[in-house]
């Protein structure tokens, strides 16, 4: 079976995982016998973009001063 034409709408469009629409799409002529399916695309990354995806250690981050403690920056801040 062919797609129906509410399919052939957004053929050439890509969505994330999380924001593509239901299938079958709501508009779907035959939603009982509907074959459509999406197909998936390789992820557009060219290389991994941090250590830790490519098995290194995370980096060392030294923990940083809570701002609920620190006080402000105005002089009369100091309390």
């Amino acid at each position: 079976m062919d797609s129906c034409e509410c399919a052939k709408a957004i053929g050439g469009k890509r969505f994330l995982s999380n924001e593509a629409p239901r299938l079958p799409l709501l508009q779907c002529p035959h939603p009982q016998t509907c074959t459509c399916q999406f197909k998936h695309h390789t992820d557009r990354r060219r290389q991994a973009r941090r250590a830790e995806d490519v098995g290194m250690p995370p980096k060392f981050m030294p923990p940083r001063e809570r701002r609920a403690e620190a006080h402000g920056r105005r002089s009369d801040d100091q309390e």
